[in-house]
């Protein structure tokens, strides 16, 4: 067996020109030869395909009447939809430690009562109270709050949450977003800001203060709402920002 046996087989010569092209076969030899060396330098030039880590955020509903549960499925949808793996939580099955394991939360809450918070978020709330220190450190969090502004202690709980995850040093990626009633101009709102700002987008977009949904053109109501989350029996309102 001579030196010639034991090269390795050419690979297999591809013509990148059909037969029938407008060209001598001395002339589609060559410019096949010519895209073929183009070509492998191009591949040669591409990096290797790495896989993109997935980014995750908890989002996190504090509901008493539910409204805040559907504004959570919303935003986990559109998350999926935008290649953040995303999961809702009700605010009765968090911890603190739970909180400060992960590295973005989103929390929708509304307020009961009189600046009560939702019956499920009973004992986060007592717990976050307690709390001292920076235990949240290296979290990233966005409140949208949901309020009634006939009640005197307007989005009280989503305040709270705020303020102490804040002061618990936590990091908030956006600022937080008040609904006065009207909760799809505020979801819009509060979306336009978070997604930006979420795990793999171009960096937290944060504003000088909180901003509220003040509406005009409301109804009368026949009775009070046990949650000033969302009052039923309004008409449609039309919104303009409020800065606070």
């Amino acid at each position: 067996m001579s030196a010639r046996d034991l090269e390795p087989a050419a690979p297999p010569f591809v013509a990148l020109l059909p037969d029938d092209a407008p060209f001598s076969a001395e002339q589609r030899a060559w410019l096949n030869g010519f895209l073929a060396a183009l070509l492998s330098r191009v591949a040669a030039r591409e990096p290797p395909a790495t896989a993109t880590p997935t980014a995750t955020v908890e989002i996190v509903f504090a509901s008493q009447t539910g409204t805040a549960e559907g504004l959570v499925k919303k935003l986990v949808k559109e998350a999926k939809g935008l290649g953040i793996e995303a999961h809702a939580r009700d605010i009765g099955s968090v911890s603190l430690a739970a909180l400060a394991g992960r590295k973005h939360v989103v929390i929708v809450a509304a307020t009961s009562g009189d600046g009560d918070p939702p019956d499920s978020a009973s004992a986060f709330a007592a717990e976050l109270a307690a709390a001292n220190g920076t235990p949240l450190r290296g979290l990233g969090y966005a409140v949208l709050a949901l309020g009634d502004r006939s009640y005197a202690k307007f989005c009280a709980f989503g305040r709270t949450l705020d303020e102490r995850l804040a002061a618990l040093g936590a990091t908030r990626l956006v600022a937080r977003v008040e609904a006065d009633g009207d909760t799809a101009e505020a979801l819009r709102d509060f979306r336009t800001n978070l997604w930006p700002a979420a795990p793999g987008g171009p960096g937290p977009i944060l504003h000088a203060a909180p901003r509220s949904r003040r509406c005009s053109g409301r109804t009368s109501l026949p009775t009070r709402p046990r949650s000033n989350g969302r009052a039923p029996g309004r008409s449609p309102p039309r919104c303009s920002t409020t800065r606070y």
